[in-house]
């Protein structure tokens, strides 16, 4: 491959990223819009997600979420509240 096409993959792969970032973003500030009796269901609380978006906006605030989840959970393998609020609908 030629050195511009290394570039251009680079790029894409970048855009992607943040393209996901993004999203994963709304999702969790989706979340925020739900009762605190449905985060703990998915074993979340309201600080989670007000932490979980005072992160950068470069970096993947479901992350965040996760390993509060998997803290509080002690690493069960439940859905990712991402993955939570895609099959929901919302």
């Amino acid at each position: 491959m030629t050195r511009q096409s290394n570039w251009l993959l680079r790029m894409t792969a970048q855009v992607s990223r943040l393209i996901e970032v993004q999203r994963n973003r709304r999702a969790v500030r989706q979340l925020a819009h739900w009762s605190d009796h449905e985060l703990s269901d998915i074993g979340l609380c309201r600080t989670d997600i007000v932490s979980a978006l005072s992160q950068p906006l470069l970096l993947d605030s479901s992350h965040s979420l996760k390993e509060a989840r998997s803290e509080r959970r002690g690493n069960s393998k439940r859905p990712s509240a991402p993955a939570a609020l895609a099959r929901s609908g919302a």
